[in-house]
């Protein structure tokens, strides 16, 4: 955003809060925040005054770790989290207890307490508002105080949850209300709330006051145990890390239970990084109602004593860009903000990465270690010292061009990127003020450095300021000498000379034009690495299936899709390699046996179990479904569009049947008819008897004029027969008509040119009867544009009807106009629409044949990319005159 505000010279304010930093200057001065707008704070300075235990554990292995956690993490919860009661009264029995509330809300002093005859006495705060107008909610003193448990997985927070209520149980028989604070006449509705949330372990947990939080959950499940976690209704709240920087839930005690997470791209566990761990303590301490607050972290007993020394000493912050760099240059380039190499490093020093390279640049290349050495002691003298800074300067600069250029080469290795030479109005405008221009923009760069230096005023920050100038003049002169200056065909690289695709007049000294392909266009539009694009387009490129002999099939698709590059961040955890094994048994598509602990293995059993309704192993396999089906998505829109880009019409095709099956959870090989509620189990012989009846299929019951007489025909309840024609309704009635216009005005402009309505013509047999057929006459090499126009028959619901999917979807659909001969196989256009307003327009515009008196033959299909099995067909012939043809007057037909 810096970089852009310096090209057109429009200021933009940023705003950023964090945790606390051991390098917050880079950060301020990175985003041109100067000293007056910079406020860093330690991490011991808190509103609650927090005290921080931590313990180790000796286990070897991660599980075996995690378990003998468990019953740590419940004795954290009764010491530093209880209310104060003494062991009398942990063992009184609850009704008798239920009798005594605190008038104050979270206070941390049970001494405050005073005793009430009832448990309904002035309960004011509704459950279902957040809003308590007749005064603050009353607790009871035998619940625990609010307490968040964060674990590293999806699977711990319902392993540790479940832990917590077997131990509740099993040494607190008479004080199971410890993690729950419901009161009578709250029971009913509280029992509602629960009895809505989805996910079995949830709903169970709830009901003993330990609520679960992570991604995997629906949002609806993750709202109520926010909701009932806030409002005091259950008192312990176990989630995954992701809570303490999404959501504000702060509570009186915060236990960490491991200081690991699993890493699908390494396979292997690794440590939180220290800001993470000081945001979960962060949520101890509720300002306005704790005094103190209370952190526990337990964690590997080797790493106990770097936590006590490093908590509170925080790392710098550093850049994690080098590693994506590649996909961020795409991006820049597909926007038009990068054109050449000296632009994509002019872009690149704007960056954080830059500015912590010049500052620690051993953090990022081991080999600059030596410079930094050399130039530590070379302060025995002012020449030695001179040159060895020099020469520091010289490793960073050519640090970052190699960086640079392998990026660039990583895009033109994907087909992402191409170069080629400036044209003659770049090199007029290069040789009469381009040098002038790039000049003003490094005027401009150093400008906004020295602006920042000088507002910052800080002493080390003015010589960061002049080292990063010095290392950008030294990248200047680099980049001067690396500019190609000869002609001829070359290599496609970027680190040396020969890089052009095509000859050129003479020499040039004018850097080659860095320009987006389709394929980096695809990449950058729809998320995905320039690698996938490039692996997805050598699948589905026509060349292919000729080296093959052989299309790809649908199955090859839902393999192809597992396969990229996305899904390699898919857990595999432990045992689930033999898990893998024992599902592949049932799932139709077969696996190779070799690669069962691989992510894009797991993913392809998923898309399966989701295909086919599997019951998958265990419940962290429907959280992980719900990660690979949100890929999915935008990675099958990038498939479609390669098909677009390649002409492939069969596979579009089949592209689009994975996103039907995906959404509605079937397969191509299941009648559409099972997307209804009673005929997802029903016997064959109900399909059979309805097929008799004239319904083959999901349209012909969508479109009948009475489907409940057809259904109590077929043998369904006057129950079930009311609930299917309430699912129909939900089914969009779509409605197409097509209108053919040819451009009369030839030699006009495009602005200009006027289309001229062809109605199809009967075409005539041999004997002068007239066929069926109808074509459309056009003269040889027409211009062509084909409008389609879309409307419901019925209004349809705004969310589309999608039983088995985890997300709300809104319906659209793709028109496709293509050849459909097996020979030929081509598509021509696609479109994607909405009937946002219950109707559209679409249009197509190609050229018919040159050669006279030709036909061929076009087909329309509109498919739906939610709905199974409601997909359309219109064929168009169209025909060339032949020369010497007597034109006839068309008539409507």
């Amino acid at each position: 955003m810096r970089y852009v505000s310096s090209q057109t010279d429009q200021p933009v304010r940023f705003v950023g809060l964090s945790t606390a930093l051991a390098n917050a200057s880079d950060v301020a001065a990175w985003l041109g925040i100067g000293k007056i707008g910079l406020f860093n704070f330690k991490p011991a300075v808190r509103p609650v005054p927090c005290s921080v235990h931590i313990q180790g554990f000796p286990q070897k292995h991660y599980c075996p770790r995690m378990n003998a956690m468990n019953k740590p993490v419940f004795e954290a919860l009764l010491t530093h989290a209880s209310p104060d009661l003494s062991a009398e009264d942990m063992h009184t029995p609850p009704e008798i207890l239920n009798g005594v509330y605190s008038t104050c809300t979270f206070s941390s002093s049970s001494s405050s307490s005073s005793s009430s005859s009832s448990s309904s006495s002035s309960f004011s705060s509704s459950f279902s508002s957040a809003s308590s107008s007749a005064g603050p909610r009353r607790f009871s003193p035998i619940a625990l105080r609010p307490s968040l448990v964060f674990v590293s997985s999806r699977r711990q927070t319902r392993r540790t949850a479940q832990e917590l209520v077997s131990l509740l149980h099993t040494r607190h028989e008479h004080a199971t209300d410890l993690f729950l604070d419901v009161r009578p006449e709250e029971a009913d509705e509280f029992s509602q709330t629960v009895e809505s949330v989805q996910d079995a372990s949830l709903r169970t947990t709830l009901h003993h006051g330990v609520a679960i939080h992570h991604a995997g959950l629906s949002p609806h499940d993750r709202a109520v145990s926010a909701r009932l976690f806030e409002k005091g209704f259950v008192r312990v709240l176990v989630a995954t890390a992701t809570l303490a920087w999404g959501m504000n839930l702060p509570a009186r005690l915060v236990v960490v239970k491991g200081t690991e997470y699993y890493d699908a791209e390494t396979n292997r566990y690794k440590d939180f990084p220290i800001t993470d761990l000081l945001q979960m303590i962060g949520r101890a301490g509720r300002p306005q109602f704790d005094s103190q607050a209370v952190a526990v972290i337990f964690c590997h007993e080797p790493k106990k004593n770097f936590y006590k020394r490093f908590l509170y000493q925080p790392f710098p912050v550093e850049s994690c860009l080098l590693n994506v760099l590649a996909e961020h240059l795409n991006a820049e380039i597909v926007g038009g903000t990068i054109q050449t190499k000296q632009q994509a490093i002019e872009y690149l020093t704007w960056t954080y990465f830059f500015r912590r390279l010049t500052s620690n640049p051993s953090y990022y290349d081991p080999s600059l270690m030596i410079q930094e050495l050399t130039s530590s002691f070379a302060s025995r003298g002012d020449r030695l010292q001179a040159s060895a800074v020099r020469q520091r300067r010289a490793a960073i600069a050519a640090f970052v061009d190699k960086a640079v250029c392998e990026a660039l080469d990583e895009l033109l290795e994907a087909s992402a990127l191409r170069l080629r030479f400036p044209t003659a109005e770049e090199k007029s405008q290069a040789v009469t003020g381009g040098d002038a221009t790039q000049a003003v923009a490094v005027t401009r760069r150093l400008r906004h450095s020295a602006d920042a230096d000088e507002q910052d005023g800080e002493q080390d920050e003015e010589e960061r300021g002049q080292e990063a100038r010095a290392i950008r003049a030294e990248l200047s002169a680099l980049s001067e000498e690396k500019k190609p200056a000869r002609r001829g065909r070359g290599r496609k690289t970027c680190e040396g000379r020969d890089i052009f695709e095509e000859e050129d007049d003479g020499p040039t000294s004018l850097e080659p034009v860095l320009e987006s392909t389709p394929l980096g266009r695809i990449a950058c539009v729809n998320y995905i690495s320039p690698k996938s694009a490039k692996m997805l387009s050598d699948a589905l490129r026509p060349a292919q299936a000729e080296e093959e002999n052989r299309r790809l099939s649908f199955v090859d698709i839902v393999k192809l899709l597992a396969d990229v590059p996305e899904y390699k961040q898919m857990p595999v955890r432990h045992n689930e390699d033999n898990l893998n094994a024992d599902f592949s048994a049932i799932c139709p598509y077969p696996i190779d046996a070799s690669t069962v602990n691989s992510p894009h293995t797991k993913t392809f059993l998923l898309f399966q179990a989701q295909m086919f309704q599997l019951p998958v192993p265990i419940a962290d396999y429907n959280t992980d479904l719900k990660s690979a089906l949100d890929n999915a998505m935008r990675i099958l829109q990038a498939m479609l569009d390669i098909c677009t880009e390649e002409a492939q019409l069969r596979y579009a095709l089949d592209v689009i049947l994975l996103f039907q099956c995906l959404i509605q959870a079937t397969h191509p090989a299941r009648s559409s008819l099972r997307a209804l509620k009673h005929l997802r189990s029903a016997e064959p012989s109900r399909l059979r008897r309805l097929s008799c009846l004239g319904i083959h299929s999901l349209p012909f019951l969508v479109e009948h004029k009475c489907p409940a007489a057809v259904l109590l025909k077929a043998g369904f309840t006057d129950k079930h027969t009311h609930e299917i024609c309430e699912e129909l309704k939900k089914f969009p009635r779509l409605r197409v008509s097509t209108r053919l216009f040819v451009k009369e005005a030839e030699g006009a402009s495009d602005d200009e040119a006027v289309f001229e309505h062809s109605p199809p013509q009967p075409l005539r047999q041999g004997d002068g009867r007239e066929g069926e057929t109808l074509v459309h006459t056009v003269r040889p090499g027409a211009d062509l544009h084909l409008e389609v126009s879309l409307k419901y028959s019925n209004l349809p619901p705004q969310v589309a009807f999608t039983p088995n999917f985890h997300k709300q979807k809104t319906a659209g659909w793709f028109l496709l106009l293509g050849d459909a001969d097996e020979d030929v196989d081509e598509l021509i256009a696609l479109r994607r629409v909405h009937l946002h307003s219950g109707k559209t327009q679409a249009s197509f515009e190609f050229s018919a044949p040159d050669v006279g008196g030709a036909s061929f033959l076009l087909t329309l299909f509109v498919c739906s990319d939610t709905y199974f099995g409601l997909d359309q067909e219109i064929e168009l012939c169209i025909r060339t005159e032949a020369t010497g043809d007597i034109d006839e007057a068309p008539r409507e037909i």
